[in-house]
């Protein structure tokens, strides 16, 4: 986190000074820098995502890592959840597969923190090549503009999230309870375990 910050920075610099030094840009390289640092901004922001996956990720993929994260919040908290996961059998390009889990870990912890369900449904699918996401609870439900619109980053970061990957977010809610749907556009699997 440190090292990219510094790095963007530095990228920062380059362009005020880019900017302010319109005549002597013949005798500075302020481009070639910034675009090296650019490349070493995103080399880092791949290994601060690499060193945030979770152990199960890393080593046995998206299937595995959202096993062991439903295991250990029904451990943890009064909820019962409902997994399905149909058609994944293979792995995910890594990135995809890292935004992949935030996106579930954090639509299940905002059910935790903020629903007051007593079920939930999880439900991954891969549809002919793309991934369909729901989740489902009971709770009492939330305004989604209320909440985008929050102090909060939860649902910020999971539309941040789906944005990045193409993808598309449905949110339905009522006293009755929530229903989120994200499809995740594209090719899933890259290679069969």
């Amino acid at each position: 986190h440190d090292g990219l910050g510094g790095i963007l920075s530095n990228i920062k610099s380059q362009l005020h000074a880019l900017e302010h030094k319109v005549d002597e840009l013949a005798g500075y390289d302020l481009y070639g820098k910034a675009s090296g640092m650019i490349d070493s901004a995103s080399k880092e922001v791949r290994r601060i995502a690499t060193n945030m996956m979770p152990l199960a990720l890393a080593k046995l993929g998206l299937k595995a890592a959202i096993e062991d994260l439903v295991s250990k919040v029904e451990q943890n908290h009064p909820i019962s959840i409902n997994l399905h996961i149909t058609s994944l059998k293979g792995r995910l390009e890594q990135t995809k597969e890292i935004m992949t889990y935030r996106i579930i870990q954090e639509l299940v912890n905002n059910v935790i923190k903020h629903a007051g369900a007593s079920t939930l449904l999880l439900q991954l699918d891969d549809v002919n090549g793309d991934l369909l996401l729901t989740v489902e609870d009971n709770g009492k439900g939330f305004n989604y503009q209320e909440a985008l619109n929050a102090q909060g980053i939860g649902m910020k970061s999971i539309l941040s999230r789906v944005k990045y990957l193409k993808g598309e977010l449905d949110v339905s809610s009522s006293s009755q309870g929530t229903c989120v749907v994200v499809h995740i556009p594209g090719k899933t699997c890259s290679k069969v375990n």
